[in-house]
């Protein structure tokens, strides 16, 4: 962790010290996107880093990120939910690694370290997720992590399932020192995204598609339907290509049950 904590210490200095500077732009291609081109010039560049920098630091201090919902999603690079100095140094590192001539993927760039990996969380949520009480059968067997309420320490989501009608994706938080359960997210075969600064579900089910916003105040998720609509047939295989369309562009990050690497660099 402190390692870690170094190599973003050094994207920070790196991103301030070239500020200024003229530097080399990286075309983005189309397979990443928009990820990482907060100003829409088609191109990642070390502008992008220090404008997610700085994005980060006004929030730190209490304040407005100063960047508009396009630019937010552009600057989640590794799809978090939240834009902090992490994306800053992936963007950092993405450009270096372009420049080099490694066409690497944001995947590939974000992969190398995980973002949930810190103390607070090997404390609470590994324990928690190593003492799980779903059966093998009644997990779908991923975790989720997202920032639900903004207050800097993410969410854990688990989907359960103990037959076709008690599903759900049951959402944890950490408070008074413990981890709480804080209401469900929706449907536990919902695909989970991050928009536009929004978080979302959506479910395809025997011809009926709904997709609803997740919010949460303190400690309480509420979900609220934005669409909700039956139309079985061709129209359903549309929407699961959106759907595999919005898991490749913006869907949360997802982790086996039994996998604990994201506690671990």
């Amino acid at each position: 962790m402190k390692h870690k904590n170094k190599l973003l210490a050094l994207a920070a200095a790196g991103v301030l010290t070239v500020t200024g500077m003229t530097m080399p732009a990286v075309q983005a291609t189309s397979d990443d996107n928009m990820y990482g081109d907060l100003d829409g010039d088609g191109a990642v560049t070390i502008s992008d880093a220090y404008r997610t920098l700085r994005a980060y630091s006004r929030v730190s201090a209490g304040g407005d990120s100063g960047l508009m919902d396009v630019q937010l999603t552009a600057a989640d690079v590794n799809r978090d939910g939240s834009v902090t100095i992490e994306d800053a140094y992936y963007i950092l590192k993405y450009y270096a690694e372009h420049f080099a001539g490694n066409q690497v993927t944001w995947e590939e760039v974000t992969r190398e370290t995980v973002v949930v990996a810190s103390e607070l969380y090997q404390e609470y949520y590994e324990p928690f997720l190593r003492n799980i009480k779903y059966k093998i059968s009644d997990a779908l067997g991923n975790y989720y992590f997202a920032d639900l309420n903004r207050d800097g320490i993410k969410e854990l989501i688990i989907p359960r399932c103990t037959y076709a009608y008690d599903s759900s994706a049951n959402v944890y938080t950490i408070s008074g020192n413990r981890v709480v359960y804080a209401g469900t997210a929706g449907d536990a075969y919902a695909t989970y995204y991050y928009k536009n600064g929004i978080y979302y579900g959506y479910f395809i089910k025997g011809g009926n598609r709904i997709i609803h916003k997740i919010t949460m105040n303190q400690t309480t998720v509420t979900t609220t339907v934005v669409t909700q609509e039956y139309s079985p047939g061709e129209q359903e295989a549309k929407w699961m290509q959106e759907i595999k369309d919005l898991e490749k562009q913006c869907g949360l990050p997802t982790y086996k049950l039994d996998d604990f690497s994201p506690f671990y660099e």
